[in-house]
């Protein structure tokens, strides 16, 4: 769905998967102007990463945007779990069939898959194609917005005073140029700016265009902590999903790359083909009584991150 709006409004998307033959399918199917191309790949690999990364690099040079998409569920329970009420009613309850059910559904490997898929891949996918995001943000003429916070630099002409320090080592002072060189000297060969107007005749406000960005696909399932959640490990790896998520948008701030994540409720993919996710039963949860009816009680907060790194009942 993500990939076919951005290649149907004229982006270069590259999906990867561990499973060729899936993605070369889903870019035949979804492909309007062929731009949609497959890679193999393993984003819980660190090797992997390393060499699509390097792939994208030598095909295209940089990226304006990652979406991470990738999820898994493990350790799935029953629909139904035992109750007291399942008792007799002169008998005392036992909590043992109860304690049975959590106890044998999934595995210790099951909540690492999760965390590992949901998690720490999302981590080391992000911080793998940093350097491409980045160049995605030079060539457009962004520069990290600290470097805004710097003092200006004078040419400074060598004088008799500027000698050495206590251990008799001389510091030697260069004429430094009277402007700052262009970020786009750190691009790779044949990568330039989209917009190579001197900044002489640049208007005097300009909308400035939109930094590279990171989007992050979590789950509604990550603010669940009713007793009915499909997986106990799913909802625990999405809830650090989310989070990890916001606090990439603080951490990344001073690269000028921004970070922000979706939590979708149930739509249609492999994952959620499980007689657990019907449209019939996904209806009963739904206000408005049908699936897929999505856009309803939702809040929308768009304020750049501020609400979130201030006091606020905001979680």
């Amino acid at each position: 769905m993500i990939a076919t709006a951005l290649e149907s409004n004229g982006a270069t998307v590259y999906i990867i998967g561990r499973r060729l033959e899936v993605i070369e399918k889903a870019a035949k199917e979804n492909n309007k102007f062929g731009k949609i191309i497959p890679l193999q790949g393993d984003i819980t690999c660190r090797q992997s990463l390393t060499k699509l990364v390097e792939t994208i690099r030598a095909r295209h040079g940089y990226i304006d945007l990652l979406v991470n998409n990738a999820g898994i569920a493990r350790n799935l329970l029953p629909s139904h779990l035992p109750s007291p009420l399942d008792d007799p009613a002169d008998a005392s309850p036992s909590i043992k069939a109860f304690q049975n059910v959590l106890w044998d559904t999934g595995s210790p490997e099951g909540f690492a898959e999760s965390f590992d898929t949901n998690v720490t891949a999302v981590y080391f996918t992000t911080v793998a194609f940093l350097e491409l995001l980045h160049l995605g943000n030079l060539r457009r003429g962004d520069l990290p917005p600290v470097m805004s916070l710097r003092p200006p630099v004078f040419n400074k002409e060598p004088c008799d005073n500027d000698v050495s320090n206590n251990r008799g080592s001389s510091v030697a002072h260069h004429p430094l140029p009277l402007t700052p060189p262009s970020p786009l000297t750190s691009l790779p060969a044949g990568l330039s700016t989209t917009n190579s107007t001197p900044a002489a005749h640049l208007p005097e406000r300009c909308i400035p265009q939109p930094t590279s960005q990171v989007i992050t696909i979590s789950s509604s399932g990550s603010f669940r902590i009713d007793a009915r959640v499909l997986s106990i490990s799913y909802t625990m790896a999405k809830n650090a999903c989310t989070h990890l998520g916001r606090l990439l948008a603080n951490l990344l701030a001073d690269w000028g790359i921004r970070s922000n994540v979706l939590c979708p409720g149930v739509f249609p993919s492999e994952m959620t083909s499980t007689q657990h996710l019907t449209p019939a039963l996904l209806a009963q949860a739904v206000p408005l009584g049908r699936a897929g009816a999505y856009v309803n009680g939702a809040v929308w907060l768009v304020d750049g991150g501020r609400v979130g790194s201030l006091a606020s009942s905001y979680h």
